[in-house]
């Protein structure tokens, strides 16, 4: 049971986090800022484990939102697999983590993913998307604190 419990609890965790993206996604904005509960996830979790696991992540983050929003299923899936791979290296990273580091790594984690969201279709408002996308960051960053202490309590996940 060991190893299946892992995989058991992003299953769930990932259940109740596309219910709260898809009810609170738009409800829960600050000013233009809206939270990306996926990929807040995706990244807190990514911290967590090597690249390879992360990526697993970060695509289960980017086709959960890709379907619950109608948008663009490709972009979100490869713009938040590729976040999360580049948060994955924080595990390599002989450094005790930190509730501090991880949202360090959400928010650098939430720009790089809305960066790649935005060079293949630009905007045309590209001032307003950035503007946005930087308060998403914050908003994201914020998060990720009581998720990384509840994810990590729930996977039993010892820090380092």
């Amino acid at each position: 049971m060991s190893r299946i419990r892992p995989y058991l609890v992003f299953a769930a965790w990932f259940w109740i986090v596309a219910a709260l993206q898809q009810t609170l996604g738009t409800r829960a904005m600050i000013g233009s800022a809206s939270p990306d509960f996926l990929l807040t996830l995706g990244l807190v979790a990514a911290v967590m484990y090597p690249p390879r696991i992360a990526c697993l992540l970060g695509f289960t983050a980017g086709v959960l939102h890709g379907g619950i929003a109608g948008a663009d299923l490709s972009g979100l899936a490869i713009s938040r697999t590729l976040a999360c791979f580049g948060a994955g290296f924080v595990s390599r990273l002989d450094l005790e983590i930190k509730p501090v580091y991880v949202a360090l790594v959400v928010f650098a984690g939430t720009l790089a993913a809305q960066v790649m969201m935005m060079v293949p279709a630009p905007p045309p408002a590209a001032w307003v998307y950035v503007r946005d996308t930087l308060f998403g960051a914050m908003y994201n960053a914020a998060l990720a604190l009581p998720v990384y202490l509840l994810l990590r309590r729930s996977l039993r996940h010892r820090m380092n």
